[in-house]
């Protein structure tokens, strides 16, 4: 359930950014008619606007990040790799247990 909901928070970012760059396209060429930057800067300006977008995505997302951090340790969840290597662990432990118990029989 946690993976879906991560897994819809990249695609909100992904067309996030995607509308992002359609709305930055449509205000230059607003810009452009408007007499407010020639037709020479489209491109400067767009890529100017993109990366804006993009610096400010990748600030939300370490944001988010850093936001689902701190509830996962406030809920106290194990992460899965501790989880994997726990269960791990007790496999060989259990392993361990089986050989003893074969060595008395």
């Amino acid at each position: 359930m946690l993976n879906e909901k991560f897994r819809e928070l990249f695609y909100f970012g992904m067309g996030s950014a995607t509308l992002a760059k359609d709305v930055a396209s449509d205000f230059v060429d607003e810009m452009i008619r408007a007499g407010k930057a020639q037709q020479e800067q489209r491109e400067s300006l767009l890529q100017e606007m993109t990366d804006r977008a993009k610096a400010s995505q990748a600030e939300m997302e370490k944001l988010i990040r850093e936001k689902i951090e701190f509830i996962a340790r406030e809920l106290e969840l194990v992460p899965a790799r501790d989880l994997k290597a726990l269960e791990s662990r007790l496999q060989a432990v259990e392993a361990q247990l089986q050989a003893l118990k074969q060595e008395k029989s």
